[in-house]
């Protein structure tokens, strides 16, 4: 994005949004250890996990549960009218290929809409219903697997992966609880370009030969295998395919059917398609990451998955808030910290004021995503570019536009 009207947030949204959480943390130096670091002077206990970076949002400013349909209503027709230009003016701007986006309060309605092209070889546009990859964001749901059966009793947050991978370096110090906080401690990929078949046993088998990027529970570290072996570990645990749990436990439950988890087999013809410098790329190798993120879905059906997520429905009150209650610093700086599959994010808006969202970010090559509660508006925004342009200012742009709307609403 090149014009002045380009919105602003931080360095850190700005960062994450163009380069994905995976990208940006490959880039990254280890914390310890590394393809050639040798073996770290780990203990056989885990420690508590490194000291917390956040105390968790408030109660109050959590989304309030709300009936499954609540994003069936359309937004005030001047304030949809705001959007859908503030959008294509947007998707307008130099280096955009096509942008998803949606925006909503329970009890206001929501909008939903696409612009510019799901695929420029085709010339195919993006409409509300096109189904992107949210990369990343898919995480937010596989933590969501594993904490329903948490809840269900058929596993502990302190099992550790020996269970299921007694073989794996560390794994008797290695608890479900630091894969869903990015702190045990394990590498970001096994093999960071991984070729099309090469699926998530492979990438936690390849990651088994590397040194461990920090000794389990002592640091913050973004790990893509430490995800897929949580999404292996709901197949394993369940005897089902973790694209039929999220389905049946999370999808259905949201009233977002339409949400899919990604495959090798499941590769949905009119999904939007990645672009580096304006070349559509193959979406084949998306299918191989599930846990780490496979998700598709239009930014309406994120929408309704992200209130679903945070109100109460797919977890208890008491299960939804521990997300929260122990936030790490992510990439050692402020601004960003992480729970169990969910990110707060603290920054300026365009004006000069503190923002702060509940969301998880998603990226790759050619494709960036947020999908995020504001929780000084509250409201649901959810955005994916599959070009360079990054879905977290866009993201802004349409909060700040609506924000007279809510601000009379609430």
């Amino acid at each position: 994005m090149t014009r002045s009207e380009s919105p602003r947030p931080s360095r850190r949204h700005l960062l994450i949004g163009l380069g994905g959480l995976g990208l940006l943390a490959a880039g990254l130096p280890g914390c310890g250890g590394g393809p050639s670091g040798g073996a770290l002077p780990c203990g056989a206990a885990a420690p508590d996990g490194p000291p917390t970076g956040h105390a968790a949002p408030e109660a109050s400013r959590w989304p309030a549960h709300a009936a499954v349909g609540w994003a069936d209503g359309a937004l005030p027709a001047a304030l949809g009218s705001a959007l859908d230009a503030r959008l294509a003016a947007l998707a307008a701007l130099d280096g955009v290929v096509g942008l998803t986006a949606a925006l909503g309060r329970p009890g206001l309605g929501a909008w939903c809409a696409g612009a510019g092209r799901a695929d420029r070889s085709s010339a195919r546009p993006v409409s509300a219903d096109t189904p992107f990859w949210w990369a990343s964001v898919g995480k937010a749901f596989t933590a969501t697997a594993i904490l329903q059966a948490v809840q269900a009793g058929t596993l502990r947050l302190d099992d550790r992966i020996e269970r299921w991978w007694p073989a794996y370096p560390l794994a008797a110090s290695i608890s479900l609880r630091q894969l869903l906080t990015h702190t045990g401690g394990l590498p970001v990929h096994g093999v960071p370009a991984a070729p099309a078949g090469f699926g998530p046993e492979e990438q936690i088998a390849a990651a088994a030969r590397l040194a461990p990027a920090a000794c389990p529970g002592s640091a913050w570290s973004y790990s893509n295998v430490g995800y897929m072996m949580l999404g292996r570990i709901v197949e394993r645990s369940s005897g089902r395919a973790l694209g039929d749990v999220l389905r049946e436990g999370l999808f259905e439950p949201a009233g977002a059917p339409a949400a899919t988890l990604l495959t090798p087999a499941n590769l949905p013809a009119d999904l939007a398609r990645a672009h580096v410098d304006g070349v559509a790329q193959d979406p084949a190798g998306w299918g191989g990451v599930q846990g780490a993120g496979g998700v598709a879905a239009s930014a309406g059906t994120m929408l309704r998955c992200w209130q679903a997520l945070l109100d109460g429905t797919l977890l208890d009150a008491a299960a939804t808030r521990g997300r929260a209650e122990r936030l790490y610093t992510m990439f050692g700086e402020a601004g960003m910290w992480y729970g169990q599959g969910l990110m707060l994010a603290e920054f300026s808006d365009t004006r000069g004021r503190l923002q702060r969202w509940l969301a998880h970010y998603g990226g790759a090559a050619g494709l960036n995503a947020v999908t995020a509660w504001d929780l000084e508006r509250r409201c649901h925004v959810a955005v994916v570019s599959n070009s360079a342009a990054p879905a977290a200012a866009v993201a802004l742009a349409l909060l700040e536009t609506a924000e007279p709307w809510l601000t009379a609403a609430a």
